[in-house]
């Protein structure tokens, strides 16, 4: 899920400037200031993403947040170049934009709460094995490490989509990840689903 998470940040991190500039011929200041609407959603629902997961489990929320998301990366595709009027492109943009940030801001307390949960039942199975500490220190390190590969892999992808089918399709491509990581999310996060003989 990590991984999945930080692959989504990256893609808008290489695409939003260039697409921006394409559509919209905003500058470097405008196309910055499109990543507030990604940014502040988490900002605000970072804590109650945190309660809801304490008080229901990863499960619920991070299959949410990944179906969620898919949604508006298939929409991103609907803006268009408009010079005579771009404003209502420009608005569509960011309310899509201001979407995924709703659902990107539901995905990362369910990750780091399951990938904790690991570490603790395997660290009481096999005392020891993280040394005297426990197993927080390595468990960051590898959260951190696949995040990083996450971060590497989203523009090399996102770029590479773009340029062979195009901005709408690379989209599609990381919504469908998102329906994939909800449908693995259900059946693993958190136990097997009792409808699967959990």
């Amino acid at each position: 899920m990590n991984l999945v998470q930080a692959t989504l940040l990256a893609m808008f991190d290489a695409t939003i400037p260039t697409r921006s500039q394409a559509l919209f011929d905003f500058t470097a200041l405008n196309a910055g200031l499109l990543f507030i609407p990604i940014v502040l959603p988490s900002l605000f629902l970072g804590p109650v993403s945190g309660h809801l997961v304490d008080k229901y489990g990863p499960k619920p929320l991070a299959v949410i947040g990944y179906l969620f998301n898919s949604l508006p990366l298939f929409l991103l595709r609907i803006p268009y170049s408009n010079p005579s009027n771009p404003t209502p492109e420009i608005v569509k943009y960011c309310v899509f934009l201001s979407l995924s940030g709703l659902g990107l801001a539901n995905i990362g307390a369910p990750s780091i709460v399951e990938a904790s949960t690991v570490a603790e039942k395997y660290d009481k199975h096999n005392p020891g094995f993280f040394g005297e500490q426990g197993p927080y220190g390595h468990l960051y390190a590898i959260n951190s490490m696949v995040f990083s590969t996450g971060l590497t892999v989203g523009p090399l992808l996102a770029g590479g989509l773009e340029e062979k089918i195009g901005y709408g399709d690379m989209n599609a491509v990381f919504a469908g990840l998102c329906i994939f990581t909800a449908a693995l999310s259900f059946v693993f996060l958190g136990g097997r689903p009792r409808i699967l003989g959990g």
